[in-house]
């Protein structure tokens, strides 16, 4: 993209030297754009009829251009050509769509006639014949492939050209259509967008009943809907047809399809953050468990210890006793075996070392 670059003083006098529609032809630039970029940088714009005026040589004054005080007056334009031949300052969906428009190949035009119908076009058109056949519902259900299309028979041929180009148009660029039991779908880099074609309709309110009814009566206007909750969007027969809007109806249903893959994405990556932060505290509370359980086997420990000593100090003192009042006797020294015995069935440093690190590990 060949750019140019221009003092604010040189930008000045291309604003009033040439109408900003003629300019928005030679730069990549709408003319509200270069209306912006004349308010950023305070550049005065030739009013109503200056151009009228100045073909008809009457007298014009010039806007005074007023002192900018950022000391940095370099203004950047890009030269439209044709590898940018689109204003720059459009938005990203006007472009692609332009871009679209601007491709040759593209089928864009839907036909009078319809011609090499695309196989899901011949299973809507067989699912119809055989529903006329099986008018009982209980006994012809929706098991055969039909395109989502609800509109009156007079209107169906138009659908059906309709649904073949937007097909068509769809696997040129890369995607595909696919029919279940939930409808009909624009496959778009491995995201599901829903699609149904139906008839508008007006409501007609009855007033010579004594109780007021209405109606809704099929008006020939055509809706297509794609989507589902945030990202549904509904395209209508109005000045413009909707065959007519084809381009605008196919890159809305790819950015809805990007915008579907970034939130899959954001989810799918919050999901495994959420998964490691799970991890995470599970780890915390198994090694806090683990910790309590070795203070508590140590508070234990401690406990029985305190006891064994306890119960040596009263065997001393027993055993202190017997001696003052004549000497131990064989009574007497059987219950101090058992006591010691039991004071080292308490005590926790009577087991082997192996244990005690197991236990404190």
């Amino acid at each position: 993209m060949e750019k140019v670059t221009l003092t604010r003083k040189e930008f000045y006098n291309l604003v009033w030297s040439t109408p900003l529609s003629k300019l928005a032809k030679t730069y990549a630039i709408s003319d509200n754009g270069l209306r912006k970029m004349c308010k950023k940088y305070q550049v005065p714009i030739p009013p109503n009829g200056y151009w009228q005026k100045l073909k008809f040589n009457k007298p014009v004054m010039p806007g005074k251009l007023p002192a900018f005080g950022t000391g940095n007056d370099a203004i950047e334009l890009t030269l439209r050509g044709d590898e940018n031949p689109f204003n720059l300052d459009a938005s990203p969906e006007t472009i692609l769509v332009r871009k679209l428009k601007a491709d040759p190949d593209a089928p864009l035009i839907v036909p009078e006639t319809l011609a090499k119908a695309h196989p899901h076009i011949r299973e809507t058109k067989r699912y119809w014949v055989e529903q006329n056949k099986h008018s009982d519902r209980f006994r012809f259900g929706n098991a055969m492939p039909h395109l989502s299309i609800g509109t009156e028979k007079a209107n169906r041929p138009r659908a059906l050209l309709f649904f073949d180009t937007l097909i068509k148009l769809l696997e040129y660029r890369g995607h595909g259509v696919a029919i279940n039991e939930r409808g009909t779908f624009a496959l778009i880099d491995g995201v599901e967008i829903k699609l149904s074609l139906r008839e508008a309709s007006n409501r007609v309110y009855n007033t010579e009943s004594r109780w007021p009814t209405s109606e809704l009566i099929p008006n020939g206007k055509l809706i297509l809907k794609s989507g589902r909750y945030s990202f549904d969007k509904e395209w209508r027969d109005n000045k413009t047809k909707i065959e007519d809007m084809l381009p605008r109806i196919v890159v809305r249903l790819e950015l809805d399809a990007q915008k579907e893959a970034q939130w899959r994405e954001t989810a799918r990556i919050a999901a495994i953050e959420r998964e490691k932060e799970e991890q995470l505290r599970q780890e915390k509370e198994r090694l806090r468990k683990a910790e309590q359980a070795k203070l508590d086997t140590l508070l234990s420990q401690a406990d029985n210890f305190a006891k064994a000593e306890k119960i040596r100090a009263f065997v001393a003192a027993a055993e202190r006793t017997a001696m003052i009042k004549g000497g131990i006797s064989e009574e007497i020294q059987l219950w101090i075996d058992w006591a010691l015995a039991k004071a080292d069935w308490y005590d926790p440093t009577i087991v082997t070392s192996d244990s005690i690190l197991g236990d404190l590990d």
